[in-house]
């Protein structure tokens, strides 16, 4: 079961993790970047989505459905269909909008009480 959510920018989310991880903390991590962006992670796991789509609410260019569906099951799958507690780590470039988005819905569907780094304007489209 996901108990707590964290929105973070890009520049702090390895620190985070890292500090999360040495509490004894399980932590499963969404991580978005744009398209034309290094991703922040290399590599996969069960625990750690990476995700490239552009910060926009046009649907041409920013989160497809089938991303969106991605993220939602990820989140899913780790609140309902695990023994353990985990920590859902969130970030994008600047934490605020993309990736604020996530957070808003882990706190308005699954009660799930989100801490925002930054400001929170979320992205209008991924929130949807």
């Amino acid at each position: 079961m996901i108990t707590s959510c964290i929105v973070a920018p890009r520049v702090s989310a390895k620190t985070i993790k890292a500090s999360l991880e040495a509490e004894g903390k399980n932590v499963c991590w969404i991580t978005i970047s744009g398209f034309r962006s290094k991703g922040l992670v290399i590599g996969s796991s069960k625990h750690i989505l990476s995700m490239f789509f552009d910060d926009v609410v046009h649907p041409s260019f920013g989160a497809s459905h089938n991303q969106a569906r991605k993220i939602k099951n990820f989140i899913l799958n780790h609140h309902f269909n695990s023994k353990h507690e985990w920590v859902l780590l969130v970030n994008c470039i600047a934490g605020i909008s993309r990736s604020a988005a996530v957070g808003m819905f882990v706190q308005n569907n699954l009660g799930v009480s989100t801490t925002f780094i930054e400001s929170c304007h979320p992205n209008k489209l991924l929130l949807q």
